[in-house]
């Protein structure tokens, strides 16, 4: 299993793979053919970014049946897909800037899928081929707009991601995810909960929009999810993936 990290040192960003606490910098993209430089940093000592650039997200609803019935919304035979911009996404440990609206905020932990190579019209028994690697993603939505507002699910800032990729996932579908706010338990799940699996998730968003090296497929936060406010700290894990924290401020 490999970690792969974007980072910031000297004013500058660069790609790396983590070994220990140690990031061996690489001389380009991971989403290129890359070497491995001699150049390397403390881990401890530079400021992670968020891991991949994408050029969108495509966020999938409901597709945990525990979540519809806490939403006491009628389950779909397909997920539903919406596409978020990429000016949401962020880096572990930024601050969330809390959305400046009357709607209710709520937080949800999701794992993300990150596309390796152009992907259009796959299908699931493909989508391995397609897939990079796997990282947390943070969910910060307008709890009152729902599910058929995706407008609302675009505020900058509102998709933290990271800390790293994570490739060669024996199964991403028997992943623990778990979620706290201001270290309380909000969310546990199991993806082998999903009612639609990864593959199958990657295929439709691939037959829904052209997907390109380094965007992101949220697969759907667990039921849990619950009102966070300025000042308040989230964190997401997912099992053999990693952990992302994240400030929330005004």
């Amino acid at each position: 299993m490999t970690k792969y990290v974007r980072f910031e040192v000297d004013g500058r960003a660069g790609y790396g793979i983590v070994e220990g606490n140690t990031i061996r910098e690489l001389d380009k993209s991971y989403f290129e053919q890359f070497s491995v430089t001699s150049e390397t940093f403390d881990l401890d000592k530079v400021r992670l970014l968020s891991p991949t650039e994408p050029s969108k997200i495509v966020c999938v609803g409901l597709t945990y049946a525990s979540q519809a019935e806490e939403s006491r919304m009628e389950f779909p035979a397909e997920p539903s897909l919406f596409v978020k911009r990429s000016t949401a996404v962020i880096g572990p440990g930024e601050p969330v800037v809390y959305p400046d609206m009357p709607e209710r905020v709520e937080f949800g932990a999701e794992l993300a899928v990150v596309i390796g190579k152009t992907a259009h019209n796959i299908e699931p028994e493909d989508a391995d081929e397609y897939i990079f690697g796997y990282t947390c993603l943070t969910d910060l939505s307008p709890h009152d707009l729902g599910h058929e507002e995706p407008t609302a699910k675009s505020i900058d800032t509102t998709r933290p991601v990271g800390p790293w990729i994570v490739d060669n996932v024996d199964d991403p579908n028997r992943l623990d995810i778990d979620s706290t706010v201001n270290e309380e338990a909000r969310q546990h799940v199991n993806t082998d909960q999903l009612s639609f699996d990864v593959q199958h998730l990657v295929s439709l968003a691939s037959k829904m929009t052209t997907l390109n090296a380094g965007d992101v497929i949220a697969i759907g936060a667990p039921p849990g999810a619950g009102p966070v406010e300025p000042g308040d700290v989230m964190e997401v894990r997912i099992q053999n993936v990693g952990c992302l924290k994240n400030p929330v401020k005004r």
